[in-house]
């Protein structure tokens, strides 16, 4: 994140497979803020999904102490500004 532009993006949809966990997104936003990261779901049903997952990891994200401006900005802004979607 240090060395470049781009975004990292969390897919939430598969946590069997990707291990990715709310824990590991809120460390990520602690460490470089949240204007580069997002997070996004795919679940097209091409494997086995959780389709609750993208939910379950916004209020997650409150939980563990993420003010709601940060997660808006990364469930919702910061993929409208990658998508060019305003």
């Amino acid at each position: 994140m240090e060395t470049t532009d781009c975004y990292l993006s969390y897919t939430v949809s598969y946590p069997w497979l990707l291990g990715v966990t709310p824990q590991d997104v809120v460390a990520v936003i602690d460490e470089y803020g949240p204007d580069r990261v997002l997070i996004e779901t795919d679940s097209t049903g091409i494997l086995r999904s959780d389709v609750f997952a993208f939910k379950r990891t916004i209020f997650e994200l409150y939980r563990l102490g993420l003010d709601l401006a940060t997660i808006r900005q990364v469930v919702d802004e910061n993929p409208r500004e990658v998508l060019n979607d305003k």
